[in-house]
C-alpha cells in the first residue's frame, strides 16, 4: 500500500472545530500503539477504520478518499498521490486529526503513520534541524526542538500533552538520520575531501 492510499484514508479536520484537549477518547474499537521507533514510513499496512468524529459538520464516510473540513465546516474531497510536501501544503486552518490511547500515544493507525512520515520529513530538515550538534539534548538545540515542534502542531491535532511523545520521536529520527548519512558518506578521505562533497539539503556547518 503506497504513502497516498493511506493518506487518503485519514480524517482532516479544520483548525476551528476541536481543540487540543478533545482528543475523543470515547471510542469502541480498541487502539494499537504506535512507537516512536515504528518505521511508519515503511510499514504503510492496516485496515482498521478510524473512528469518525463531528466537528463543525459530520463528514461523509469514509470511502478510500480524502476529506477535508473548510471554515465553515463543509467536507471538501481531494483525490491522487499525497505525500509530505501535500501536508506541508495544507491550507492554513487544516489538520490531519490524531487519536492518542491512555498512554497519550497515536492509536488511530492511518494518521499515526502520516504523523510518523511526517516527523521524519521534519528530522531530516537541515533548518529545523540542523546535524551538526552532536547530541538532541545540548541546549542550544531547545529553540530549534520548538519551532519543530511548532511545524508539526500546525498541521496535525492532537493533545498537548502528547509534546513530549512528539520530541522523543523527533528525537530518534534525527539520531537514525545523522547515523544514516555518516554510515553513507563518512570515509577514511580528508575532512577537507568529505566537505567538497556535501549533499544539497545538508548544512555544511
Amino acid at each position: 500500500m503506497t504513502g497516498g492510499s493511506i493518506f487518503k484514508r485519514a480524517k482532516i479536520i479544520c483548525r476551528g472545530g476541536s481543540s487540543g484537549g478533545e482528543s475523543s477518547r470515547a471510542f469502541e474499537t480498541p487502539c494499537t500503539p504506535v512507537h516512536p521507533n515504528t518505521q511508519e514510513e515503511n510499514k504503510c499496512g492496516g485496515s482498521q477504520e478510524p473512528p469518525r468524529h463531528s466537528y463543525h459538520g459530520q463528514a461523509p464516510n469514509s470511502d478510500d478518499r480524502i476529506w477535508l473540513i473548510d471554515e465553515q465546516g463543509a467536507p471538501i474531497r481531494r483525490r491522487g498521490r499525497t505525500t509530505c510536501v501535500d501536508i506541508q501544503n495544507m491550507s492554513l486552518g487544516t489538520r490531519v486529526y490524531i487519536e492518542v490511547n491512555e498512554k497519550n500515544i497515536p492509536c488511530n493507525k492511518p494518521e499515526s503513520i502520516l504523523l510518523g512520515s511526517y516527523l521524519s520529513f521534519i528530522a531530516r530538515d537541515p533548518i529545523l534541524a540542523p546535524i551538526s550538534f552532536l547530541d538532541w539534548r545540548n541546549k542550544s538545540m531547545k529553540p530549534f526542538k520548538k519551532r519543530m515542534l511548532a511545524k508539526v502542531e500546525s498541521k496535525f491535532e492532537f493533545p498537548v500533552h502528547m509534546h513530549y511523545w512528539i520530541l522523543q520521536s523527533l528525537d530518534v529520527k534525527w539520531r537514525n538520520h545523522k547515523m544514516t548519512l555518516k554510515a553513507k558518506y563518512w570515509d577514511n578521505r580528508p575532512i577537507e575531501k568529505i566537505m567538497e562533497s556535501v549533499l544539497d539539503g545538508v548544512d555544511a556547518a
